[in-house]
């Protein structure tokens, strides 16, 4: 078992990694980790615990953070933006990895069991492959790419 938590938790580090060295040679911030002190930017829960598991963040240009507790918060607090040209990136957590990865790129499993801190049950993959895998075992509804979230607004109840 120690094994596969440390194999487990060497690929998560290596991802991370991975993440960071693109997302600088994209020209992008790199993601950063919310802090001790951390509120959601749209519904104002504090990110902490087991909850960070679904933190995800948008990057202003500025360099500014600001962190979201549930991915249904980071699809409203975008939808209604009106400073998109100035977000810089725009990073979610994998489910399965719990690395950063880019949120206009990753895919999202909607309509899952899975209880995220606002009970959206919106859970993001780095692959389709690996959000259809957890999809067969774990239930779900649709895997969707980042504009197809939006357009269908299955973050609105």
């Amino acid at each position: 078992m120690f094994k596969y938590f440390r194999n487990s938790l060497m690929a998560g580090f290596i991802l991370a990694a991975s993440v960071t060295v693109a997302a600088a040679q994209a020209g992008r911030p790199a993601p950063v980790d919310p802090p001790a002190e951390c509120y959601c930017e749209e519904c104002g829960m504090y990110v902490k615990g087991d909850g960070v598991k679904f933190a995800s963040e948008m990057i202003m240009k500025t360099g500014k953070p600001a962190f979201f507790c549930d991915l249904g918060d980071l699809f409203l607090h975008y939808e209604v933006s009106k400073k998109r040209a100035d977000i810089a990136a725009i990073y979610v957590k994998d489910y399965n990895t719990g690395a950063w990865t880019d949120g206009k790129t990753a895919w999202y499993l909607t309509g899952s069991k899975v209880k995220t801190p606002m009970r959206y049950g919106i859970l993001a993959f780095k692959d389709k492959s690996a959000a259809a895998a957890f999809m067969k075992k774990g239930g779900g509804k649709d895997i969707l790419s980042f504009d197809e979230v939006l357009a269908s607004k299955v973050y609105r109840r």
